[in-house]
């Protein structure tokens, strides 16, 4: 389980194409700096904007590229999605990194639009919860937990490089998660907190109780599990000791 370094750990440079996001996550922290900076204000953070200027911008070869970061790739948005990485992937060399929240319509169509960069492509999907039930309080207008994993288990089938991202975990344990999706990830699965606020299942007791439980998962689940800096830092701040 190694330390990480933010976005950094994933990727050399952040792509978004639209401001705002229409998932409508309590914890989101792009919400928060959009707002902050004055890119679009939080209580319209909902309604996703196209960024045309960031659409057409120049595209260079900077390694690793993580797209989105800020918004989603959904239903009323996948087209304008694919048409840039199309672009990105024909004008440079980089390694697309595919972060989302997935529904399978737009899976779908990313599979079969980028087929032939298939082997430059990380599909990295967030499933922070067991249950649809407990997901839905705080990932309100975000496909379901059960539609996040049909659309995991449909790229893995498609050979695809897959990934997950377990973060904000919402159920007592990222553990409960972890044995579900495990099998369909031929990469890493991040574990993160939530920040910007207190959460029930972040306290010292059960932070160090789920890391001496991921030392019990058989080696070669542990090989896979990464803990992101939410993580690292919270341990750090209360001696709480990270392998």
């Amino acid at each position: 389980m190694n330390k990480t370094s933010g976005t950094q750990e994933w990727c050399d440079k952040e792509l978004n194409i639209y401001k705002g996001c229409p998932n409508n996550c309590e914890y989101c922290y792009a919400k928060r700096i959009g707002n902050h900076f004055g890119w679009k204000k939080k209580d319209d953070w909902i309604n996703m904007e196209f960024n045309e200027r960031a659409f057409n911008q120049r595209l260079y070869n900077w390694g690793v590229v993580m797209f989105p970061t800020s918004h989603d790739i959904t239903t009323e948005n996948v087209d304008t999605c694919i048409k840039f990485l199309l672009r990105l992937l024909k004008e440079t060399n980089n390694k697309l990194l595919i972060v989302s929240k997935p529904n399978i319509e737009c899976i779908k169509k990313l599979c079969k639009a980028l087929e032939n960069y298939q082997e430059r492509i990380l599909f990295r999907f967030t499933i922070t919860s067991k249950w649809d039930s407990t997901a839905v309080k705080w990932e309100k207008e975000a496909p379901f937990i059960s539609e996040r994993i049909i659309c995991l288990e449909y790229a893995y089938r498609k050979g695809w490089n897959t990934s997950v991202s377990v973060e904000p975990f919402l159920d007592k344990t990222p553990i409960w998660v972890i044995e579900l999706i495990e099998k369909f990830c031929t990469e890493t699965i991040w574990i993160g907190i939530m920040t910007g606020r207190k959460y029930k299942y972040h306290s010292i007791k059960n932070i160090a109780s789920i890391l001496s439980d991921l030392k019990l998962l058989p080696e070669d689940i542990r090989k896979k599990i990464r803990l992101k800096d939410s993580i690292v830092n919270f341990c750090k701040k209360n001696n709480i000791e990270v392998d």
